[in-house]
């Protein structure tokens, strides 16, 4: 006899999934479908959860490298709570066009994105360096639960992030960790737009767990014109009990309503870059999601604005969309 809830959890996800997904077949399908779905999404994050305190920015910190000076910066995006960001801009002459850089797990927050953490190398973690290097101006972010914002518990026990902790506590408090990162990443573009920045071309980019909030803000922020998910595109019923288990994943109803197709689909007609390794274990069946959301963009006649790359390897940033970053950005100029 089996006495687990694993089957009785995969009969309950097929029974009430992605019942809000998109299955219309024109544009004006389309357009209905998204008025709806950006407010329901935005319902299912509690975002209205959350009222936005004065910035109160502090510069504390400056070092030049190599092409780039790296600013360490903070606001105020709630009362009581402050984000930690590395401002990084090129020395030379930039384009003033702004990426927000997203980490995911494994690399100490900020850090491992600006070549500090010792997992940089083995995701190929350094994407933030990457754009400035291109020109841009680029802000990094710390996540709640990671690198200066890791809570004191998760220190004490050597855990590397305290998303567990956070969405735990956050849900018995009526709202979500993924709505209040997105609340705080929302915050951060209001700030750069107050710097005078070209938001014609603003780009949020992200890998593994940081892929999936890129998109997310993506979704409902339309200010966010590109955006670069790599390692993360796969449907959430593959997740069930199997892989990407973290706290950050999970929201009370969300799979009742969509799925990662859906995310992306609400992205459309803007800049859609997907990425994922060939034999990445984290991101098994995402062809069949990816399709999804590719269909979406052949009914919107915005294919030009989606691309997908194919990386041989297993789970890590492969860096193949820069360029189609950089075609979508010079369109929309």
């Amino acid at each position: 006899m089996n006495y687990r809830a694993e089957g009785f959890l995969k009969k309950r996800i097929e029974k009430v999934y992605r019942q809000e997904g998109f299955r219309g077949e024109t544009i004006g399908d389309f357009k209905a479908w998204k008025e709806t779905a950006l407010k329901d999404f935005e319902k299912i994050l509690r975002l209205s959860a959350f009222s936005a305190a004065e910035f109160e920015p502090v510069v504390s910190s400056g070092r030049v490298f190599d092409g780039y000076l790296r600013k360490k910066c903070s606001i105020q995006t709630a009362e009581g709570l402050r984000m930690p960001f590395y401002v990084l801009e090129p020395t030379k002459k930039g384009n003033n066009i702004p990426v927000i850089a997203v980490h995911g797990h494994g690399c100490n927050g900020k850090e491992g994105l600006c070549g500090d953490s010792i997992n940089t190398e083995k995701y190929n973690y350094s994407y933030a360096i990457d754009f400035v290097k291109r020109g841009y101006t680029v802000y990094v972010p710390d996540l709640l639960g990671f690198g200066e914002r890791l809570e004191e518990i998760s220190i004490k026990r050597g855990e590397g992030s305290s998303c567990n902790h956070l969405n735990n506590a956050l849900t018995s408090l009526g709202t979500t960790l993924m709505g209040l990162n997105l609340f705080e990443l929302k915050r951060l573009v209001d700030y750069i737009e107050e710097t005078g920045a070209d938001m014609n071309g603003l780009t949020a980019v992200g890998f593994s767990g940081g892929g999936l909030d890129a998109l997310v803000l993506a979704a409902l922020d339309s200010r966010v014109k590109v955006c670069y998910v790599s390692g993360y595109y796969h449907s959430f019923k593959d997740t069930l009990l199997k892989n990407n288990l973290c706290g950050c994943n999970f929201v009370s109803g969300l799979w009742e309503h969509f799925d990662i197709a859906d995310i992306g689909n609400m992205v459309c007609p803007r800049g859609l870059i997907i990425e994922y390794g060939d034999s990445d274990s984290l991101n098994f069946g995402c062809e069949e999601v990816i399709d999804e959301t590719k269909r979406c963009y052949e009914i919107n006649g915005a294919e030009d604005n989606f691309y997908v790359f194919k990386g041989s390897g297993d789970h890590r940033f492969y860096g193949l969309g820069y360029g189609a970053a950089e075609d979508i950005i010079k369109r929309g100029e």
